[in-house]
């Protein structure tokens, strides 16, 4: 592939980032806590911060804890409590840390939005040698309901998403090269 084709093929990539921001971004301060957001985001800062595996029972304690890693910077409270999941996240967004909330809720969705770019990029990356096909597929892509929707939300479900489209491209690529090295490298990005 030419140079001009690599950069002209990329700038389309960022065009569609951009579309893709456009709509996740500003939602980060306009849109209101889901349901489950506090007790997503406490469970992911209760791994990181507490090893405590056990409590995010339905969800991968990792994706959590990837929407929680910009809060180990702000010195948040946190208490045991009896009670589930749903009562310590409210506790913890909305009684420890009430001074907080705007920050929490920002950061914790701008590590989705990464990972939603992330995920575009990937998708750029394999289809970049055929430019009306990368257009086509960055298009669906950055208009997706869902990718948008659950890109602008501290939730789990993103980081799988992006780690098994990840795998499965790193398998793909380890059968291609007959690689044991790249074999074992897209189980653990899977697992």
């Amino acid at each position: 592939m030419k140079s001009s084709q690599k950069s002209s093929g990329f700038f389309i990539y960022l065009f569609f980032v951009l579309l893709f921001s456009i709509q996740v971004v500003p939602r980060f301060w306009w849109d209101s806590l889901t349901n489950d957001e506090p007790s997503d985001i406490t469970n992911g800062y209760y791994y990181l911060t507490r090893g405590d595996v056990v409590t995010p029972h339905n969800h991968p304690p990792l994706a959590g804890a990837l929407n929680a890693l910009p809060l180990l910077f702000m010195n948040l409270k946190t208490e045991t409590l009896a009670g589930d999941v749903i009562d310590r996240g409210h506790f913890f967004i909305f009684n420890w840390n009430l001074d907080k909330l705007d920050s929490i809720t920002v950061w914790a969705r701008s590590v989705s939005w990464v990972l939603g770019c992330l995920l575009g990029f990937l998708l750029y990356w394999v289809t970049r040698s055929e430019p009306v096909l990368s257009a086509a597929v960055l298009f669906l892509w950055a208009l997706n309901p869902t990718f948008t929707a659950l890109s602008g939300l501290a939730k789990t479900d993103i980081a799988p998403a992006f780690f098994f489209f990840l795998a499965v491209l790193l398998f793909r690529k380890s059968q291609e090269m007959g690689s044991p090295k790249l074999w074992a490298v897209a189980g653990a990005v899977a697992a």
